[in-house]
């Protein structure tokens, strides 16, 4: 199956997934949506009921300290008012108090008197005489409103002052009329604290009794819906399965026919590429089997008469014993001698290069050996020198000293390392430095070619490999080096990466086996 093939059916095949999972969501979020709904609504309640709770709890306490300080009042005001502190009046009146309210849940007593100023308590911490400005329950209960409030957190004791515990206090304000008269003048106002600990201690067991009774409603209700749900989701199911099953059908017999039209496309392009690459391969032959036949005889004419105009210059420069150094007879030889030198130099050079041009253009006997990867990247680095010095492109070579040896046909990655030296040449428009690098690193010998050119593009570096694919001018390039060097490494074992930036460059990477890791890739 091709990689587009195989990517359109996965993604028929995650929409399918898809559809299955939106499906199993449907019961998942069904259920999501009942315990928020459950959670929601148990929290509502419990804290209406917790609220709810206090208010009537205060309101009972409130009913409570309504006819006590009705039925204290007589007691307190005797003549219209409350008796002097020290007086008999007032320790008998205290007597009174205390003894009325110990069979009682109040603990704590005040009255004011109509300026607000406290005329009366049980507290022994507060001064009779002592105003309490700032308090609006008391200036509302001297206007005749009852008025109560629950706090928490209160300290609770009896009346013989022994402190008992940290508890909940319900405060209560009464107005006392004249007479007991609603409509007469007021004479006062009682505030009662009375103690509702173990009511309000009461309250959670009693939101827990209700988040239990919430629970067990919520679950018979979640479960009777779950059912229905379930119910319709496996009919919805079933009805489009078969639909689902004439679809796959339909989509199986499309990419049947799609990796066959795919399949064909790809053998036709490798075997329009493989003719392509023996056609210039025999080109490359006959033509470099030309050259080497053209000059090779003109140019070992060269070679030998330089190599005698040398020798003899040589010789003659060394007779001449009776001139002095320096003189221009002397000069003048000399430099003949350095001339020669360097023509020889340069032919040597050119049958040198026409040597590695016919080794580099044999047709490939697909025999490995043992080769010298450093010695083998020299080699090539003199094919393409001359382009390269042309198109003012320096050269620098780096190869470590101990290269282990590789089991290659030299010729094959030979013409890989040729074809990327040629890509990054024809990149660097403007010249520059073209760097290579050979090391060895956990067994792999790995060739580093880095350019300064313009650079590959993120949309065209994942296609730089595929066959007739190429960045370059209309005629300037087939597309099948990188294609053919790519097949040729992968057979060696071996990998090819690449890593480029727009206008700045690109290195490719050459990694081939070494040691026996070669020889055990290579056999059967």
């Amino acid at each position: 199956m091709s990689r587009s093939s195989e990517t359109k059916a996965g993604n028929r095949h995650d929409a399918d997934r898809g559809t299955e999972r939106s499906e199993f969501n449907l019961l998942r979020y069904f259920s999501l949506a009942c315990i928020s709904v459950f959670v929601v609504i148990t929290s509502v309640m419990c804290t209406g009921f917790y609220h709810t709770s206090k208010r009537y709890i205060r309101i009972d306490a409130e009913q409570h300290a309504i006819p006590i300080a009705e039925n204290l009042a007589p007691i307190a005001f005797v003549g219209g008012s409350i008796p002097n502190p020290g007086t008999p009046e007032y320790v008998l009146l205290d007597a009174q108090m205390r003894e009325f309210l110990k069979p009682l849940r109040m603990f704590k007593i005040k009255i004011y008197d109509t300026a607000g100023r406290i005329v009366y308590t049980t507290d022994p911490n507060l001064a009779v005489g002592q105003l309490d400005p700032g308090n609006d329950k008391l200036v509302a209960s001297l206007a005749g409103a009852v008025v109560s409030d629950l706090e928490t957190d209160e300290t609770v004791w009896d009346l013989q002052e022994e402190v008992i515990h940290k508890g909940t206090v319900v405060e209560t304000y009464v107005p006392v009329h004249r007479g007991g008269d609603p409509g007469a003048e007021i004479l006062g106002v009682f505030e009662i604290y009375q103690d509702v600990s173990d009511t309000y201690a009461r309250l959670p067991g009693v939101i827990a009794l209700i988040v239990v009774a919430s629970v067990g409603a919520m679950i018979i209700l979640y479960t009777i819906l779950f059912l229905i749900v379930r119910k319709a989701h496996l009919i919805i199911r079933s009805q489009t399965q078969v639909i689902r099953q004439a679809k796959a059908d339909v989509e199986q017999y499309a990419v049947e026919l799609e990796q066959r039209v795919e399949e064909r496309t790809r053998q036709l392009r490798e075997t329009l590429a493989q003719q392509q690459h023996d056609e210039k391969m025999v080109a490359i032959g006959t033509l470099a089997a030309g050259v080497a036949h053209e000059l090779n005889t003109p140019l070992g004419s060269i070679l030998g008469s330089t190599q005698l105009a040398l020798d003899f210059c040589s010789t003659k420069l060394h007779e001449v014993v009776e001139e002095e150094p320096g003189t221009d007879g002397y000069v003048g030889r000399q430099q003949c001698v350095q001339d020669l030198q360097r023509v020889e130099s340069q032919a040597k050079r050119c049958r040198e290069i026409i040597r590695n041009l016919v080794d580099f253009s044999r047709k490939s006997d697909d025999e490995r050996m043992w080769e010298d990867i450093g010695d083998l990247t020299e080699r090539s680095i003199l094919l393409i020198e001359p382009e390269a010095r042309k198109c003012g492109i320096q050269i620098e070579t780096s190869i470590d000293d101990e290269m282990p040896p590789v089991w290659i046909n030299g010729n094959e990655i030979q013409q890989v390392i040729v074809n990327i030296m040629n890509n990054a040449i024809a990149a660097m428009n403007d010249g520059g430095v073209l760097s290579i690098n050979v090391s060895n690193q956990n067994q792999t010998a790995r060739l580093k070619i880095t350019d300064i050119g313009n650079g590959i593009s993120k949309a065209d570096l994942p296609r730089i490999f595929e066959p007739f694919f190429t960045t370059k001018d209309v005629g300037k390039g087939t597309g099948l080096g990188l294609s053919i060097s790519f097949r040729i490494v992968k057979d060696h074992g071996g990998n090819i990466l690449v890593s480029s930036v727009v206008g700045e460059g690109s290195t490719f990477i050459i990694e081939l086996p070494t040691g026996l890791t070669a020889v055990q890739l290579d056999s059967p």
